[in-house]
Order: C-alpha cells, then sequence, then structure tokens
C-alpha cells in the first residue's frame, strides 16, 4: 500500500530536491489531514514566530502565492501578517494593534478584511476601516484609486468611486478583480468599475435577470467560463451569475467564503464548516469548524482560517492493488517529461 498526498481535483504532488511528480489517479479510497500552520483556535493575540507559538486576531482573509507562502489579513490585528514555507510566522505590513490610514513604509490599516494576488503576484488588500483597496509592492504601501464611468449627455466622465462596505474580493481568471460591496459585486478592470451586479443600496433576494437581481453577500469568485459564483452569505444561498441570468444552485446557512481550483470544484466555508459543492448542486461535508472565515487553494491543499487559527487540508489516498496510475515526472533542472504507467 503506497501512501500519497492528494491535491484537490485528483492530481498528486511530491517534492523532491531536483524534480517535482505529479500523478493522476482513478478511484481510489482518500482521507483528510488537517494540519494547523499558525496561531490558536481559542486565544486570540499577537505574536509572531513558529507556526504553534504564534496568535492572531480575528483574521479573516487568506492567500497564498506560487512558491507556497501565505498572506492572511489579520483583522483585528490590523495588520497583513505571512506565514512561510518553513512555517514562521511574521508582519508582512503595518503596525500591530495601530489602526489608521498611511501609505508608504511605515503604512498603517484599519481592519483589512480580505487579501489576494494580482496577476502580477503583488498583494492587494481590502481595507474594511478605510474603504479601499491597497497595494503592497516591495514593502510599500499605496491606495488604489477606484472609478466607474457616467455619462451627462453624450459626454463620457471617468467618476472617482469610495467604496462603502467592503466585504471579500477575489482574482478572477483574466486577472480582474471581484469585489463584493454592500449587497452589490464589482467588477473591476485596471481600476475601473465596468461592472455592477445587484443594487449596493438594497438588499435582498431574487433570481433571475441580473438588472433585477438583489443579494446580500459576503465573497465571490469567477470560473474560467466566466460564470460568477456567490457565497450569498445573509441569504443563506450559493448562487450563480451566468449568461445574464442569476439562479440559486444550493441553500446552506451562512456561507461566507468561497474559493475554486484549476479544475472548477468549489469549496465553501459555511461558519461551522467547509463543504464542497458539486456540479450537480449537492453539497459534501468535508470538515467541522469552530468559527470558520476565509478560504483559498492551491495544487496542494486547501487553507484555511478557523476562528483564530491558519490551518490546511491534505488529502491522504491509499492505493489498491490492482490500480493503474499514470504518473507524470517533470525534471525542472533537466527539462525532461516522462510519462509512464504503472499497475499494482
Amino acid at each position: 500500500m503506497l501512501l500519497c498526498k492528494l491535491v484537490v481535483g485528483k492530481l498528486i504532488y511530491f517534492k523532491f530536491e531536483k524534480f517535482d511528480v505529479l500523478l493522476t489517479f482513478l478511484s481510489n479510497k482518500k482521507e483528510m489531514k488537517v494540519t494547523l500552520l499558525g496561531g490558536c483556535v481559542d486565544d486570540r493575540g499577537y505574536k509572531d514566530g513558529q507556526s504553534n507559538n504564534s496568535r492572531f486576531d480575528y483574521p479573516s482573509g487568506i492567500t497564498v502565492d506560487n512558491k507556497g507562502n501565505l498572506f492572511i489579513a489579520d483583522y483585528c490585528n490590523h495588520i497583513i501578517r505571512k506565514i512561510n514555507t518553513s512555517g514562521e510566522v511574521s508582519t508582512f505590513a503595518g503596525k500591530p494593534k495601530v489602526s489608521g490610514y498611511q501609505d508608504g513604509k511605515d503604512a498603517l490599516f484599519n481592519y483589512p478584511r480580505s487579501c489576494i494576488l494580482d496577476k502580477d503576484g503583488t498583494l492587494l488588500v481590502l481595507d474594511d476601516g478605510n474603504k479601499c483597496i491597497r497595494r503592497i509592492n516591495c514593502g510599500i504601501v499605496s491606495t488604489i484609486e477606484l472609478f466607474k464611468w457616467e455619462y451627462q449627455g453624450n459626454k463620457k466622465n471617468k467618476v472617482k468611486v469610495e467604496l462603502k462596505e467592503p466585504w471579500g474580493m477575489k482574482l478572477t481568471p483574466n486577472g480582474d478583480i471581484l469585489l463584493v460591496d454592500r449587497y452589490a459585486i464589482f467588477l473591476i478592470c485596471d481600476g475601473i468599475i465596468t461592472n455592477v451586479f445587484g443594487n449596493i443600496d438594497k438588499n435582498g433576494y431574487l433570481d433571475g435577470p441580473i438588472q433585477n437581481a438583489l443579494f446580500n453577500p459576503m465573497n465571490v469568485t469567477m470560473d474560467k467560463k466566466g460564470d460568477i459564483w456567490v457565497a450569498d452569505c445573509f441569504n443563506d444561498a450559493i448562487r450563480k451569475i451566468s449568461d445574464g441570468i442569476v439562479t440559486t444552485v444550493a441553500k446552506i446557512e451562512y456561507p461566507n467564503s468561497i474559493t475554486m481550483n484549476e479544475n472548477g470544484n468549489i469549496f465553501v466555508i459555511c461558519n461551522k464548516k467547509i463543504v464542497e459543492l458539486h456540479s450537480n448542486g449537492e453539497l459534501v461535508n468535508l470538515i467541522e469548524l469552530t468559527d470558520g472565515n476565509g478560504i483559498t487553494i492551491d495544487f496542494t491543499g486547501i487553507y484555511f482560517i478557523d476562528k483564530h487559527a491558519i490551518k490546511k487540508i491534505h488529502f491522504i489516498v491509499y492505493w489498491k492493488k490492482g490500480k493503474n496510475i499514470v504518473f507524470v515526472i517533470l525534471f525542472y533542472y533537466y527539462y525532461l517529461i516522462i510519462f509512464f504507467r504503472y499497475s499494482f
């Protein structure tokens, strides 16, 4: 019996000193392993250092870069934290326990709620208290100004927009930003709000044509087809915007954060648990939580926030005799790709 790590989306990943191994599989028994990456579920505070000794204070948003480093919006500490691949927790930006608004090297945040990496790998932070998006590039923090187009007669004017109640944001497959502000969802391209879904001043629950739809959401994501999936938290629903039509895909209590992997598998935090949403609308419980808030994913697993702790789900696969495995070995040092099939 061979023990392997399973990447969500039916890929196995091993990392060695000089090469990586990716495995695809047919059908096998799988189990989950959950590890603590930082903080303590029931102990809030501020402390950097190794994962088990670190402390967070109601972290809210989480994202991961292509090297496996985590970035966390530590909401009540008013800072951005980093967990590197060695498990070391550090303060990436802001001053612990000091709220405010200041750009530059000595930046201040005011309840940072969400964070994402843009298409260039630059960290973007949704600053709830300051009602804006902040950019962190090479240790320097700046503010991204948002605009929309308004027409006065035949004249097209660029008008500055201030956020009202920002909740969550995600990067789209082509590098634009999806942002939830109060009761609406914005699509932002190069700082311009190009589409608004819902009514920012009116909450509600109404499916149908997008121009009439009403939401009360917290988080959102987009798949490769351009469909938008909404964690409509206060309507207890997961909803979908596709071809201008809004539908309810599933009903579940308090879905507050949503993520999707490369294969389109959807995972949702619903307050006390993480669920996987299947294409037929079925929700499958993965694990129970104390108080979930914030989720992201890469090819090695699912990262999530459970109250004051940062955790990760690893999938474990037990290969049974007679199952075929396709191996893909990528030798990065030698630029050699080898495919072969193995049967037990």
